[in-house]
């Protein structure tokens, strides 16, 4: 991997990767538990994905889980947009403002890595709200997504 993940998470092995699958009612792509085991979320040093002209910063990947609580986890993220996110959605990476990034856990595309526009307050949802609508395909799979991140000067 050539975009360096910074992490000051800890590290965690397949024990853990098992209880973030029986948390989450899941079974993770074999390319997002590659990731997990080899980073537990942190900073990419090259930090913007580039998608039909549009250039996606990424803040931080979430740690997937921690050995001493689920603050600020994939699966406490996941819980807390449960009830407004699409249900194939899990949340691994935001912005650091209104975008979320996350794969898909849909049979058609295991692995997929999406951007959730969320651009409306939980409760200012409207009647019509479709989540869907808000979803940006990036990417195929999560070392895709990451490799084919730039670094931009400020």
């Amino acid at each position: 991997m050539n975009n360096k993940i910074n992490s000051s998470y800890p590290k965690i092995g397949n024990a853990e990767i098992v209880r973030a699958e029986k948390l989450l009612g899941i079974r993770l792509p074999e390319s997002v538990k590659k990731f997990y085991l080899e980073n537990n979320g942190g900073m990419p040093e090259c930090d913007v994905y580039i998608s039909d002209g549009y250039a996606y910063m990424v803040n931080y990947f979430m740690p997937l889980i921690l050995p001493d609580g689920l603050d600020d986890t994939v699966i406490a993220t996941k819980r807390l947009i449960d009830d407004v996110s699409p249900s194939w959605f899990i949340p691994i990476a935001d912005d650091g403002g209104e975008l979320l990034y996350g794969f898909s856990t849909a049979d058609e595309e295991p692995g997929a890595i999406y951007c959730w526009i969320t651009d409306c307050e939980c409760n200012e949802i409207p009647e019509d709200y479709n989540p869907d609508d808000y979803m940006v395909y990036l990417s195929g799979n999560i070392q895709d997504f990451i490799e084919g991140m730039i670094k931009v000067e400020d």
